[in-house]
């Protein structure tokens, strides 16, 4: 009993490989090919399958079957090439597996070559299909020539189709974001209308978009018109299927020069306003000088010289300076000079005939020293 059951499974597999070794060899020396021209598809993509054969081949009829799934793609139709002549091939299209015959024609007396792509078997993934994987399945058997013998042609072949998720339909903007300046009011995808100001210098804005479901973003521009002027800009959502758009506008204001000065520009400005104010010091200082010379030589004629006022001397300074010289002061010739070029005070000057007043003065202060040492001294013997 065991010997019959280890014979009978025996041949049971050496039939099978025997079966698989024949199909292996029909497969690699039939001239038959199949092609799936896209090996991944979405709901609603066409999807199409090749038929023909590696050489030329006399054949005068065929059988070809193609099986699918029907609940993730449906067929279309068949589009046979010149090759077939019209009325020679039949197919039925209502069958699971679709199924088409081809015999030559007769008349002609032999059959005639057959060579390349001989028919395309068009199909349609189905809108909702499930996304993963499914097959397509073509067998062509049944070749024979004019004289009806077989010509052991038989080919079969399985082809997987990956079923991707279905493309969106949404368009919308996720992100909008200027390199320059910022949008108002804030981005917001519900938002389709913003304003944007820049500087004058500025002749492009370039703008960082995101949008949702691998849909695509276009923008119309980069470059700006000319400063003091507005620009429009759209930027242009298209959905992942292609079937819906969203559009977002952008005002870019590029303000006048008048309204906003380039960095430099206010630079050169600063320094000027800084060496200004520098001249406006100086030409006080020379103010102050002229004023003092013109109280002494109003006092040197012996009469009261003008009050000057601050603004006079220096134009703009806050402070007020007064200088009044009565002429009871007797200056005789001398000249005083009240500062330097370098806004320092100067040093004391003596000229003309006001020697003798110096020394007179330098005689009493040397006499008033004596008087003191003395009464030092003399209060110093008093207590002994």
């Amino acid at each position: 009993m065991k010997k019959s059951l280890q014979f009978a499974v025996a041949f049971i597999v050496i039939w099978f490989a025997g079966s698989m070794m024949k199909i292996y060899a029909d497969a690699v020396s039939s001239p038959a090919y199949f092609q799936l021209v896209s090996r991944s598809a979405s709901a609603e993509d066409i999807v199409e399958f090749k038929v023909g054969f590696k050489h030329s081949v006399q054949v005068a009829g065929f059988r070809l079957r193609i099986s699918y799934d029907t609940s993730s793609i449906k067929f279309i139709g068949a589009e046979t090439s010149a090759q077939i002549e019209n009325g020679t091939m039949q197919t039925n299209s209502g069958a699971d597996p679709v199924c088409s015959v081809y015999v030559c024609n007769v008349e002609k007396g032999h059959a005639p070559s057959l060579s390349g792509n001989v028919a395309t078997y068009i199909f349609q993934v189905k809108d909702g299909a499930p996304a993963g994987e499914t097959d397509i399945c073509a067998y062509i058997d049944e070749t024979c020539d004019y004289a009806g013998k077989d010509m052991g042609l038989d080919y079969y072949e399985t082809f997987p189709l990956q079923i991707k998720k279905a493309k969106a339909s949404t368009a919308r903007l996720i992100a909008l974001e200027p390199l320059e300046g910022s949008l108002q009011p804030a981005f917001s995808p519900d938002i389709h209308s913003y304003r944007l100001s820049v500087e004058p210098y500025i002749q492009s804005v370039t703008f960082r978009a995101n949008a949702v479901d691998g849909a695509k973003v276009q923008v119309s521009r980069k470059s700006l018109y000319a400063a003091g002027s507005s620009t429009p800009i759209l930027v242009t959502v298209t959905s992942a299927d292609g079937t819906n758009r969203a559009f977002y506008s952008v005002t870019v204001n590029r303000e006048s020069k008048s309204q906003a000065s380039d960095p430099f520009e206010s630079m050169q400005k600063k320094i000027k306003t800084f060496s200004s104010g520098k001249s406006k010091n100086t030409a006080a200082r020379e103010t102050l000088e002229k004023a003092g010379e013109r109280a002494l030589s109003a006092a040197k004629n012996g009469r009261s010289a003008k009050t000057v006022s601050g603004t006079d001397m220096a134009g703009n300074q806050q402070n007020n300076v007064d200088t009044s010289i009565s002429a009871g002061d007797t200056l005789h010739k001398g000249k005083m000079q009240t500062s330097n070029t370098n806004g320092q005070p100067a040093a004391l000057n003596i000229s003309g005939n006001s020697m003798p007043l110096y020394l007179v003065g330098m005689l009493a202060a040397g006499f008033c020293i004596v008087i003191g040492i003395l009464l030092c001294i003399w209060f110093s013997k008093r207590k002994k």
